[in-house]
C-alpha cells in the first residue's frame, strides 16, 4: 500500500507533487492567473429563479480555465492507488471551483459566503456496476429561511460526461416534493413519476438547496466511461455555522489545512465507504494538525 509512509511526508508538498506535476499547491503565480467565471446577468437570473421554484439548477459547461479532464484523472489515479478520492483537494485546481463560480454564489448566498467543510470526490465504476449516495436530503429544512432561500447551497461538478448510463443525480423537484417544506418527516417517498434525472456534460455546474430530495443512480456496463464528479457544501456567511470550520473561498486554504479538511471528509464519511484501521488512523492524524 502506498500508505505505509512517515505519515510527516503527507506535509510535504514536493510529495503530492510528485504524484501530479502538472497540478498547483499553494502556487501564487497559477492563483493569480485565475480569475471567476464571466456569467451574463442572464444566466445568474435564471439560475436564481430555478433555484427558488424547483429547489435546483443546471448550467451548461463553462470556461473553467482549469484541465477538468486531467482533474478527472487524478480522482482515478487516486482510486488506483487505493487511497479515499477526497486526496485530490491537496491541489489548488480543485478548490479553486467556488472561487471560479463566485458570480452565481455571491446571488445565491451573498459576497462573504463561506465554504463548510464538506465536500467530496467520486468515482462511480460502471465496471462494477457502482452508484452514487443513497437518497437524502444535505442538511433538511433547516437550511432555508421562513420564505423557503437557501441558507445553504450544494455544489455539483462532473468532471466526465454524466448520463442516466453511469449514474446521474436525480432528484425531486421541490414543487414536486410533497415533504420538501414539512419539518417533521425527512421522508424519502416520491412519486416515480416526478424523479427528474439530471444528465451533464464535463465541466457543467449543477447546484441544489439542502433540503431537497437527491442521489446518485446505479451505472451500467454500457456505459461509455465512469461519472467523476466533486461537490463542495456551501452557506450565508449571516446564519450560525451547519459545520466547522468554515473557510472563505479566496484566500485557498494552504496544504496543512487542506489536509486537516481531508481527514475530516473521511472520518464524517466513513459510513458511505469502508475504512480500513490503516487509513482511519492517518485520518485522525491529519485532523489533529494545528
Amino acid at each position: 500500500m502506498l500508505f505505509k509512509i512517515d505519515n510527516k511526508k503527507l506535509l510535504d508538498i514536493d510529495f503530492w507533487k510528485k504524484i501530479n506535476p502538472e497540478f498547483h499547491i499553494n502556487d501564487s503565480e497559477f492563483i493569480k492567473s485565475q480569475k471567476p467565471v464571466n456569467f451574463q446577468s442572464v444566466q445568474i437570473e435564471n439560475v436564481y429563479s430555478d433555484l427558488i421554484e424547483e429547489g435546483y439548477f443546471q448550467n451548461e459547461p463553462v470556461e473553467w480555465n482549469l484541465p477538468i479532464s486531467k482533474m478527472a484523472e487524478a480522482v482515478r489515479q487516486f482510486v488506483d492507488f487505493g487511497w479515499p478520492t477526497v486526496f485530490v483537494f491537496v491541489y489548488d485546481e480543485f478548490f479553486m471551483i467556488p472561487y471560479k463560480l463566485s458570480g452565481i454564489l455571491n446571488q445565491i448566498l451573498g459576497k462573504d459566503f463561506m465554504l463548510l467543510p464538506d465536500f467530496w470526490a467520486w468515482f462511480v465504476d460502471p465496471l462494477k456496476a457502482e452508484k452514487g449516495w443513497a437518497p437524502h436530503r444535505d442538511k433538511g429544512i433547516d437550511s432555508l429561511t421562513h420564505d423557503h432561500k437557501p441558507k445553504s447551497l450544494t455544489l455539483w461538478v462532473p468532471l466526465t460526461d454524466v448520463t442516466t448510463k453511469n449514474g446521474c443525480i436525480n432528484i425531486i423537484p421541490a414543487n414536486w416534493d410533497p415533504y420538501f417544506i414539512n419539518p417533521e418527516s425527512n421522508s424519502s417517498k416520491f412519486d416515480p413519476q416526478n424523479i427528474r434525472a439530471l444528465p451533464a456534460k464535463a465541466g457543467s455546474v449543477l447546484g441544489w438547496n439542502q433540503a431537497i430530495l437527491h442521489w446518485g443512480g446505479r451505472s451500467s456496463k454500457k456505459a461509455n466511461n465512469p461519472r467523476i464528479s466533486v461537490a463542495f457544501e456551501l452557506q450565508r456567511n449571516d446564519v450560525p455555522p451547519f459545520n466547522k470550520p468554515l473557510f472563505p473561498s479566496m484566500p485557498l486554504p494552504d496544504l496543512n489545512f487542506r489536509l486537516k479538511l481531508i481527514g475530516k471528509q473521511i472520518l464524517q464519511y466513513k459510513h458511505m465507504y469502508p475504512l480500513t484501521d490503516e487509513m482511519k488512523n492517518i485520518a485522525e492524524y491529519l485532523l489533529d494538525l494545528k
